[in-house]
């Protein structure tokens, strides 16, 4: 079976967050009501996974889908939120 190289650093990022929590892949697979042996080979590279599977791995690592599929945490808004502030603050008050 040829691993590609999306399904490699998918599955690395997961088994380095399960690890990193100390998961096995029996407890993992379980609370995303998969198989440990489909675990495993996502986690080898050796297969894919659907969107409701890849939900199912965030939720059940409390991870986000960003960082599984791209290996980033969604922006914290703390800097847009302070620009937006910013600009209502800016508004005259009677408009």
């Amino acid at each position: 079976m040829q691993k590609k190289e999306l399904n490699i650093a998918i599955g690395g990022r997961i088994r380095k967050v399960r690890e990193h929590q100390h998961y096995t892949r029996e407890q993992i697979a379980e609370k995303a009501d998969i198989s440990a042996q489909f675990l495993a080979d996502i986690e080898n590279g050796y297969k894919s996974m659907t969107a409701a599977t890849i939900i199912n791995l965030a939720n059940a690592l409390h991870i986000s889908t960003d960082y599984i599929l791209l290996g980033t945490e969604p922006n914290n808004n703390t800097e847009t939120m302070d620009e937006i502030q910013s600009l209502l603050s800016a508004i005259p008050k009677d408009k």
